[in-house]
């Protein structure tokens, strides 16, 4: 991936709300790439192409550097959760690359929440646990992203330490017209909670489907009912609109 693909490169957020309060908490950076010759790349592939080049790495700090950027804009009370890929983390001294990234910025540490997967986890359980660690210390929160969805994950509990966990986006499929989906759902948010984590409820996509997941429990929810990736901007225009407030 050349300096001119990095160069093209966006970063969208996308709003994470608190259920209860109705207010967002958090905005999850997600990468965008729009070439003049191939269009718009999805995020898997141009992933895949720049780890087969060897420059993932340069890839993942430059889209932080970027996301911690547009942040600095933000009001107080809105953190970034920024996605580790499984190679990332997989990097001696990740946690402290990291931080270095961070402290350049005028972000703090305590506002900015680490995304983690199972396959991340998968390579080395014990770096993992290392590096989670390491970033407890210097401030950061963690999250693990798209739980339910591998058969290891309620393993990961008993040997991690999270502060949110993301529930898969499949999870909210059948919410509506099943009850066995619905008590599934609310079984997982009750181990979230027995973990000591607040659970968050992805792929909200409809008004029933908010309510279903303030009525099982989930702390907090993300999905197109709640607000669509854009860019920094027009993410904030969209949250003062639906907060009926304006920008201080």
């Amino acid at each position: 991936m050349s300096g001119e693909a990095l160069r093209e490169m966006e970063v969208h957020f996308q709003p994470i709300f608190d259920l209860k309060e109705g207010v967002p908490l958090f905005a999850e950076a997600l990468a965008r790439w729009n070439n003049a010759e191939l269009g718009a790349v999805s995020p898997d592939e141009f992933i895949r192409i720049s780890e087969k080049l060897g420059v993932i790495d340069r890839l993942n700090e430059r889209l932080l550097e970027m996301a911690l950027a547009s942040a600095e804009t933000w009001p107080a009370n809105l953190s970034l959760s920024f996605n580790l890929s499984a190679m990332q983390l997989s990097r001696s001294g990740a946690s402290d690359k990291l931080q270095k990234i961070v402290s350049a910025s005028s972000f703090h540490a305590h506002r900015v929440q680490f995304e983690i997967t199972e396959t991340a986890i998968l390579a080395d359980l014990g770096h993992a646990e290392q590096e989670l660690a390491k970033l407890s210390q210097y401030g950061f929160t963690s999250a693990l992203d798209d739980f339910g969805s591998g058969y290891a994950s309620v393993a990961y509990l008993r040997e991690l330490s999270f502060d949110t966990i993301k529930l898969d986006g499949s999870l909210m499929d059948n919410i509506i017209h099943s009850e066995r989906s619905r008590q599934i759902l609310s079984g997982l948010v009750d181990l979230c909670h027995s973990a000591g984590a607040r659970c968050v409820a992805e792929h909200i996509e409809t008004h029933e489907q908010l309510k279903m997941a303030r009525v099982v429990g989930c702390d907090y929810g993300q999905g197109f009912c709640l607000g669509k990736p854009a860019t920094s901007e027009r993410m904030l225009k969209a949250l003062y609109s639906r907060l009926g407030s304006s920008p201080s």
